[in-house]
């Protein structure tokens, strides 16, 4: 009976925390205006719907392409006739939680991008000079954070870097062209 209440608590905190998210990022945006040139009001508005747009297609992704992936490999991969893996539902919500937190934050790369842009101008083509450190850094992230040793599940999650960077990288270009 404890479990269970234990368990409502934690699933109703991580809902919260969820539902909170956009305040959470309209504060800090607003908290880092002074540093971003003035006309910088519609900034952070469109900065908090996007983060908040990117962390649910972080979370989406993690959830429906990653997170099957992961578990399969770690639910069948060292099971034999003698040995089952054991997976509590306190186990298994704070493994979902944390990999789809880290999916959601990952997905931020392009509005970090952008608002380093909007304090000091980025050159593009510096960004793109960069590519290569942050596929190494991405397969290298990957390697650390997947809980297996499986580079199909090392691939869904460096994959999603490298694209948010160069996501990142477009929104930058087109950005300073506006300007």
């Amino acid at each position: 009976h404890v479990l269970f209440r234990s368990f409502i608590f934690r699933i109703s905190l991580y809902f919260g925390l969820a539902l909170s998210v956009p305040v959470l990022m309209y504060n800090l945006f607003q908290y880092l205006a002074p540093l971003l040139p003035s006309r910088s009001g519609s900034f952070v508005f469109k900065a908090t719907l996007t983060s908040y747009i990117l962390a649910i297609a972080g979370v989406c992704f993690g959830y429906f392409a990653s997170l099957p992936a992961a578990l399969n490999f770690l639910l069948h991969q060292f099971g034999t006739n003698q040995i089952q893996a054991l997976l509590s539902i306190q186990e298994y919500m704070s493994f979902v939680m944390v990999y789809l937190v880290g999916f959601a934050l990952l997905f931020q790369i392009p509005i970090v991008l952008l608002f380093i842009n909007r304090i000091t101008p980025l050159k593009p083509r510096q960004l793109f000079g960069y590519q290569r450190y942050v596929i190494v850094g991405s397969a290298v992230l990957a390697a650390v954070l997947t809980p297996t040793a499986d580079i199909v599940n090392m691939l869904i999650m460096a994959v999603p870097i490298i694209f948010m960077y160069q996501f990142g990288v477009v929104l930058v270009m087109a950005h300073n062209r506006r300007q």
